[in-house]
């Protein structure tokens, strides 16, 4: 029962689509309806578009909520390091946290939920005191 339907296992690519759907009632009343839809795939990684220090903590903002903000401290690789193996941030939305150590080099990576990211850093910061 209900006005409400999710069909699962449905993947899309860019383009435009004209979907069909049918349903049936208890009582066997039938309603058709097409619905026409433009897709767009999603392949850029978030945005840092703000960071900060708030109350001891490296706060980072990007613009996807959703996403997944992971970090390295090693100055040697830089940001050569490996996403899957990185210091995972807290992630709340769009902020991003982790403790602030003062005087230490973060090398910062985002990705959507999508796993979109940069090549390089999203950002690279040395904290101050």
């Amino acid at each position: 029962g209900g006005n409400e339907h999710k069909q699962l296992g449905i993947y899309l690519y860019s383009g435009e689509y004209i979907l069909k759907a049918n349903c049936k009632d208890a009582a066997k009343n039938i309603a058709e309806k097409n619905v026409s839809l433009s897709m767009k795939l999603d392949t850029t990684a978030p945005v840092v578009t703000r960071i900060f220090n708030n109350r001891g903590q490296l706060t980072v903002f990007i613009n996807e909520a959703g996403g997944d903000c992971r970090y390295s401290n090693n100055v040697r690789k830089s940001c050569g390091f490996n996403f899957e193996n990185a210091s995972r941030m807290e992630s709340s939305g769009l902020e991003h946290t982790t403790p602030w150590v003062k005087n230490e080099y973060y090398y910062i990576k985002c990705a959507d939920v999508w796993g979109n990211t940069v090549g390089d850093c999203s950002i690279k910061i040395k904290t101050l005191e």
